[in-house]
């Protein structure tokens, strides 16, 4: 209808605003996690579709030790990262929200430095913060491709002589585009091995 206005954008930290019924300013919402907030929305969904006691059981919670946890990774042929880090004195509505920055943070870095991401999680324990990420492989290749202009523009001979060594092959990477592209050694040797920081 005419007039009717959107509903507001909610930060990217933020999967629900649910104000405090004493103090308003304060989001009860701001532990809950986007992915959390999705399943249960699938799994009230579900529960609708077929509603059924079951639902309101917990189930028993599932140790899995060092041996199992390597050897589903081994079953997955990924390599995964955590990076733990001591819980801070921080109340749970301002950790949770920081927990989940870092997560992103470090999985975005993994993906510019040429890691295939498959997945991320983190956790926050009486002790410690764990930050998981797995990524596809755990080692990157000595070269990378290197993207330049489509090879009828004139700065094509630039490009070509910051990235490639006189005489060294040049061929079109994509014949439809006819995009010019050379295979490039990566500047940092220390990227080529998925070893993630602490957060900060």
């Amino acid at each position: 209808p005419t007039g009717e206005r959107e509903p507001p954008r909610l930060p990217p930290d933020v999967a629900l605003i649910l104000p405090d019924a004493v103090d308003p300013n304060r989001n009860v919402a701001s532990a809950l996690s986007a992915r959390n907030l999705a399943l249960f929305i699938l799994g009230a969904a579900a529960y609708l579709e077929h509603p059924l006691e079951e639902w309101f059981e917990l189930p028993k919670p599932r140790h899995l030790s060092r041996a199992d946890a390597l050897e589903r990774v081994a079953r997955r042929a990924t390599h995964v990262s955590v990076v733990e880090v001591p819980r801070p004195a921080l109340v749970d509505d301002t950790l949770y929200p920081q927990l989940r920055k870092a997560e992103r943070a470090i999985a975005e870095e993994a993906a510019r430095a040429g890691f295939e991401v498959v997945g991320s999680a983190c956790a926050a324990g009486p002790a410690a913060l764990l930050v998981l990420v797995e990524v596809a492989h755990g080692r990157l290749s000595a070269v990378r491709v290197q993207d330049g202009p489509p090879a009828g523009l004139d700065r094509v001979g630039s490009f070509l002589e910051k990235w490639t060594d006189p005489g060294a092959p040049v061929s079109p990477r994509d014949p439809t585009f006819a995009r010019t592209a050379v295979s490039a050694s990566r500047s940092d040797g220390a990227s080529a091995t998925w070893r993630p920081c602490s957060p900060r």
